[in-house]
Formats: C-alpha cells, sequence, structure tokens
C-alpha cells in the first residue's frame, strides 16, 4: 500500500469515528440546558436524581404540596422557598423558572420533550381553528333554540 493511501485510510478513520461520537452524544447525551440549571440552583437540596436529600423533599415519585402544574411549580420556585427560608432564587428570570418548572414536570411524568417535535402545518392549524369555530357556532345555536 502506498504511502497516501495510509494517510487517507487513516484520516478518513478519524473521521468516521469523529461523527460516530458526534452522533452519539447527539442521541444519547441530555443537552437539556435545564439540567445544568437545576443541578446549580436546585440539586444540593433536592438531589441531581430529583429523589430528595436531607434538606430538601423528592421532587419525582411523590405528590407535591404546591401542585404539579407549571405555574404551581414556578409560583413554587418564586414563593415558596422564601417563605420556607430557603433561596428564592430572584437571579433567575421568568423563563429560566418557566424551563425548570417544565425540566421539573417532564421529569415527573418520566418524559422528555424533543425541540425536534415537528411542529404543526399551516394547514393543519387552519383546520384546527376551523372546526373549533364549528363547534362553537353549533353550541351557539343549539344553546339559543333550547331558550326559545
Amino acid at each position: 500500500m502506498r504511502r497516501w493511501q495510509i494517510k487517507l485510510l487513516v484520516i478518513l478513520s478519524v473521521a468516521v469515528i469523529g461523527i460516530s461520537a458526534f452522533w452519539y452524544n447527539l442521541q444519547y447525551t441530555d443537552v437539556d440546558m435545564y439540567t445544568a440549571m437545576f443541578a446549580d440552583h436546585c440539586g444540593d437540596c433536592h438531589g441531581e436524581d430529583m429523589r430528595g436529600t436531607e434538606t430538601g423533599v423528592a421532587l419525582i415519585e411523590r405528590r407535591l404540596e404546591s401542585g404539579d402544574t407549571v405555574a404551581a411549580m414556578m409560583h413554587s420556585i418564586r414563593s415558596s422557598h422564601a417563605e420556607g427560608g430557603l433561596p428564592a432564587f430572584q437571579n433567575l428570570n421568568e423563563d429560566q423558572v418557566k424551563g425548570l418548572a417544565i425540566y421539573v414536570g417532564e421529569r415527573r411524568l418520566g418524559q422528555k420533550f424533543e425541540a425536534t417535535d415537528p411542529l404543526p402545518s399551516q394547514r393543519e392549524l387552519s383546520l384546527r381553528l376551523s372546526t373549533t369555530s364549528s363547534l362553537k357556532s353549533l353550541h351557539r345555536t343549539s344553546t339559543r333554540s333550547a331558550s326559545v
């Protein structure tokens, strides 16, 4: 085998390994920015696995006292922590607080929503809107005839 063929084979091998590693990271590692944010702001007390510690309650596999909706969790992050003498995380903006609440909610449901989930097409949105409008007008018509 010639010297240039060996070099080309080595370069191609390195490229294939690099692309494989990149693909693996995209598919199997958690690139959610809220993973790190949760670890930084919440993990010390609630545990990085959300199962709780001596200083903080578990956020999964149990009922949350303040509720498990995104709004309730946002309120808990903002207010309940301050009432209990815990950090209220005033340095987080509303988007970050909402992101953390959604992150916890996803983990409570045992799933993760991907940013690559397909968005509905314009046609699907128009169909949903027209269906909703038709149902509302049908409801108004049936309500008027029932009252006559």
